[in-house]
């Protein structure tokens, strides 16, 4: 015969998990809506979009973007990017002043073959919102000069999607 001995219990709030480290519960949200981002621009644009609440106030949340994009015009495809929590900007940008420097995306010149193409890139941070409302998390690019041509998401007759998931992580 065994004996189990236990320090303390917790109450099980809404069947969630609760143990650090584990998963509480994941959301996601997918855009197949085309996006054509013109040329002339700077200003930053929403690619994808989606709401989370997590269940207790001290999680993490996990957040991960997959961005459908390309582009089908001369010139070096470039662009930034950030991640807005509401209004809250909960990464920065990198660069914004066309250096290239600190570029999140460049791809050369067209005499190069990985001009006019679709593309998919991936982006995950760990955030702390410290809330249990609803977050509506706004995944942005912004291009760094107005010289580079067009950007498209999602742009493949409504057969490509961006994606932004989100893994509440117990404390």
């Amino acid at each position: 015969m065994s004996t189990l001995y236990v320090d303390n219990l917790e109450p099980n709030l809404g069947g969630a998990v609760r143990a650090a480290g584990h998963v509480v519960q994941v959301g996601h949200a997918t855009s197949s809506a085309q996006i054509i981002y013109g040329t002339g621009s700077t200003s930053w644009i929403t690619a994808v979009t989606g709401s989370f609440t997590p269940k207790f106030s001290t999680s993490k949340v996990y957040v991960d973007v997959t961005l459908q994009y390309g582009n089908r015009a001369n010139g070096e495809l470039q662009f930034d990017h950030r991640l807005l929590r509401g209004t809250t900007a909960v990464t920065e940008n990198l660069n914004t002043t066309a250096t290239g420097t600190y570029d999140v995306v460049r791809f050369p010149a067209p005499a190069s073959p990985l001009h006019n193409g679709h593309y998919f890139t991936t982006f995950q941070m760990v955030d702390d919102p410290a809330t249990t409302t609803a977050i509506t998390y706004n995944f942005q690019i912004a291009r760094p000069a107005t010289s580079y041509p067009d950007i498209y998401i999602n742009y493949a007759g409504g057969r490509a999607k961006s994606m932004i998931k989100f893994t509440e992580i117990a404390q």
